[in-house]
């Protein structure tokens, strides 16, 4: 029995890693579409609450799917943002960060603290 067994020829066969994320961390996301400049910022951002997620404030380890809107407020403005895909991974990014989002709202901020005259 022990002939018939070593006589067969086997392989390991490993399943096909795919470089798919059907999602991302949110301080990720937005490091890597460059809304913002550092991850850190990012994290700053959404401890602040200044990141709503599908309209409810989130945490930067909140996590990104398409199909989400994400508000950004900014000092000077406030962007909502559609998510249309997530970045396979956050290093070398080829992929233009205009096929990952889409623009929906840009509202630019009037300063109140300027007085007349």
């Amino acid at each position: 029995m022990l002939g018939i067994l070593h006589s067969y020829p086997f392989c390991i066969v490993k399943s096909l890693a795919l470089r798919y994320n059907p999602f991302v961390r949110l301080d990720l996301f937005l490091k890597t579409t460059r809304l913002v400049k550092r991850r850190t910022v990012a994290q700053e951002m959404c401890d602040a609450g200044k990141v709503l997620v599908n309209g409810s404030p989130a945490k930067s380890a909140k996590e990104v799917r398409p199909g989400d809107i994400l508000r950004l407020s900014y000092a000077s403005r406030t962007i909502d943002i559609e998510v249309l895909g997530v970045p396979a991974s956050s290093k070398n990014i080829k992929t233009p960060p205009e096929e990952l989002y889409r623009v929906t709202r840009d509202q630019w901020l009037q300063r109140e603290d300027r007085s007349p005259g």
